[in-house]
């Protein structure tokens, strides 16, 4: 369903409301000061306690979790939710147009990374990744952003051995005077097709409350900074319902429903454009403080998330292959977690619980001579494919005094697979999924299953006022993805193909993080250092006759292979006075094929930003200095290895220029000029259209123009 005209007639009614009251919407109206972004975060927020990350007393949260409150989440227009993850050390996002963003925690990301949208996982519906799970979070949408680098806990499922990203909606807190809250904001771009529009409001009455989110984009394709085009044009709708009734202690409910519709999107990486991809996702969440058989803080969350995909090469581009292509897909997965706390002592909590998960797909791809004639079955792409994951864990957190703490925990995961459409024959000499598991691997897709152990400990101890020591030490596993296993990509040409293995291990990584934390107000620092040792980790690679591989005739495969990630981050500011601060981060990672003694591919470089703000909290600028090295180290011949990166990078330093201001104390207008010398760059993680006859990596978009204007209002 198009969502566009109700989102549209909610806009209308609220707006006018927004002229009747200078409130805020949900508790102290923002205040910014010229301290950089870390300063102010850690005077709002610590002691941090959310819904999520658990923090015993005044203990501070270490770097290696970072929660973004909706003060700290950028005003500037994005693409998807990814957008909102670039200025965390560790976190690189690489683009192959200007929606379906990939984010990357500490060098990895996809299968590596977990992703949670309102406590749901949606998995994408495009084999090729142009909807990946953050882009279903839409930006604006959220109250805060949390994002664990590395495993930090063990409360959200197998995985996340990159690390966890949660875009959060926290229940609505209201002043008992007011009833209602609303926000208006509209936004504006140089690549904008039309105005952004955006609604938050919510409704509160006895014990019941009723929010409402929408919103409307429309982004035209960008100009690079040497003025060519790029394909990134697309059009976004959103819009989301949640119910909640109940008080806290006494047991809270609600329900939630949300729609996401892309369409039109266009993929200068990619040889198909996606004319529509469509997600609903619904929720139900219970929350109960009260005690019962010793146990306390009852959490039961479960979702369902069905996504539509639809991708072709002649809708939106002129027709240039030598056939016509669609591929149709579903990704349907439904899931839940329950938990309940207990306290052993004053010094002492645990954590007891279980989710379960259940991912099903299914795509093919079909062909034909011209756009009117595309019904022929050439691939079997995912064969109707399920993963499921289910698991137990518990974990605690352990005061040792008053100047040391050790978090543990531990999981046992149970993984099942299945392919029910890996006989399924295309039409002519193409190859069924099982024909093309047997022709690489002497494979079939029988069911598969396994269970594996994860586990965690880390110790912290305040070495002296403010600074902060910690060491972890932590076990997590994964299961090969959907693609990964079970992929049937059929092409005449073998070095096109790309086929699953059905034989893939189960990846282990064994991590290590050691580093030092000064929280202060005016100043605050932290450097963290990780190693990860991974047996069986899971390579996107070519077939070139290696162990368990038949061919050798350069068709992308997945096979299991010994890996080494070391990594190093380093955040800083100062507030050199009320009005002005200074901030900045540095990261790097390092990837090691160690079987083939080779990179890991589409690893970033060593990379950072440099921000300095001035002003009050009615009016501010801001200048900041993104910043990447070159990439020297690199897997880009496909002849000997797997050909993912497009070559060595270039380095590069980019200019973003902002200035805010506070109109009315409910009105507030917010405009900037990114890449301000209209600079030619790439991320080094950013697809590459692979069919110009020259590949050329994607670049990111030239000078920008953007402006936000955002309304504020509440009432009884």
């Amino acid at each position: 369903m198009k969502i566009s005209r109700s989102v549209r007639v909610c806009l209308s009614v609220a707006l006018p409301l927004t002229l009747l009251s200078d409130q805020p919407l949900f508790g102290q109206q923002e205040t910014e000061s010229a301290l950089p972004t870390e300063s102010r975060s850690k005077e709002k927020e610590a002691p941090i306690v959310s819904e999520e990350i658990d923090v015993l007393g005044d203990w501070p949260v270490v770097p290696t979790v970072r929660i973004l409150d909706r003060q700290e989440l950028p005003a500037v227009p994005l693409g998807d939710g990814a957008d909102l993850l670039r200025g965390v050390a560790g976190v690189t996002v690489g683009r192959m147009g200007g929606h379906g963003l990939e984010p990357r925690v500490r060098g990895l990301g996809e299968g590596n990374l977990n992703i949670l949208v309102d406590g749901a996982y949606v998995h994408g519906g495009c084999p090729n990744r142009m909807d990946p799970p953050s882009s279903f979070a839409t930006p604006n949408a959220f109250d805060e952003v949390t994002v664990i680098k590395g495993v930090q806990t063990v409360r959200f499922g197998p995985g996340g051995t990159a690390g966890t990203v949660i875009f959060q909606r926290n229940t609505p807190q209201l002043p008992e005077s007011r009833t209602w809250r609303a926000e208006v904001a509209s936004s504006y771009g140089s690549w904008h097709k039309h105005p952004e529009l955006g609604l938050d409001a919510v409704w509160t009455s006895g014990g019941v409350f009723l929010r409402a989110q929408g919103g409307v984009r429309s982004f035209d394709s960008y100009e690079d900074g040497s003025g060519q085009t790029v394909r990134s044009a697309f059009d976004n709708e959103h819009l989301n319902l949640m119910l909640g009734f109940g008080k806290a202690g006494t047991g809270q409910v609600e329900l939630g429903v949300e729609a996401v519709r892309t369409e039109d999107a266009l993929f200068a990486g990619a040889g198909m454009d996606s004319p529509e991809d469509r997600n609903d996702t619904y929720r139900l969440k219970f929350h109960r403080s009260k005690q019962l058989i010793g146990l306390t803080d009852f959490k039961v969350d479960l979702y369902y998330a069905g996504v539509d995909h639809l991708m072709d090469n002649y809708s939106l581009r002129p027709l240039t292959a030598p056939m016509a292509t669609r591929v149709p897909s579903t990704s349907d997965t439904f899931g839940g977690t329950a938990s309940a706390d207990r306290m052993i002592s004053e010094s002492l909590e645990l954590t007891l619980g279980l989710d379960y998960q259940e991912n099903v797909r299914d795509a093919l791809r079909f062909a034909g001579p011209n756009p009117d004639s595309v019904g022929t079955l050439q691939s079997v792409m995912w064969p109707d494919a399920s993963l499921a994951q289910g698991g137990l864990f518990l974990e605690g957190q352990q005061l040792l005094g008053e100047k040391s703490r050790l978090v543990f925990g531990g999981r046992v995961d149970r993984f099942t697979a299945r392919a029910d459409k890996a006989d399924v024959k295309p039409a002519g000499m193409n190859r069924s999924p099982n024909q093309l598991f047997d022709y690489y691997y002497a494979s079939q897709a029988d069911r598969w299953s396994a269970s594996e152990v994860s586990g965690l400990l880390r110790y912290e101890r305040f070495v002296r006022p403010e600074l902060t020591f910690f060491t972890g030490l932590s076990r997590s596993t994964r299961a090969a993805d959907t693609t990964e296993r079970y992929l049937g990509s059929n092409n005449m040409a073998p070095s096109k193909r790309w086929v699953g293995n059905p034989q893939l291990e189960v990846a282990k990584h064994h991590q290590l993080d050691v580093g030092f934390a000064l929280p202060g107000v005016r100043t605050t620092w932290s450097v963290t250092g990780f190693v990860d040792e991974v047996d069986d980790f899971i390579l996107r690679d070519r077939a070139h006759g290696q162990e368990g591989i038949l061919r050798d005739d350069n068709a992308t495969i997945n096979r299991n292979v010994e890996a080494r990630l070391l990594g190093l981050e380093l955040e800083g500011s100062h507030g050199f006075s009320d009005r002005l601060g200074i901030s900045g981060v540095v990261s790097g990672v390092r990837g090691e094929n160690r079987s083939d003694g080779r990179p890991i591919a589409q690893i970033p470089p060593l990379q950072g930003w440099l921000q300095v703000n001035y002003g009050t909290e009615r009016w501010g600028t801001a200048g900041m200095l993104r910043w990447a090295a070159s990439q020297t180290r690199v897997d880009d011949d496909p002849l000997t290895g797997s050909g993912q990166d497009l070559g060595e990078t270039a380095g590069y330093g980019v200019l973003d220029l902002s200035a805010r201001y506070r109109i009315l104390r409910s009105l507030s207008l917010i405009a900037g000029v990114d890449n301000v010398f209209d600079r030619n760059y790439a991320n080094h993680l950013n697809r590459g259209n692979l069919f110009d006859p020259d590949p050329v990596r994607i670049n990111e978009p030239g000078r920008t123009f953007w402006i936000r204007l955002s309304w504020l209002a509440g009432g009884d």
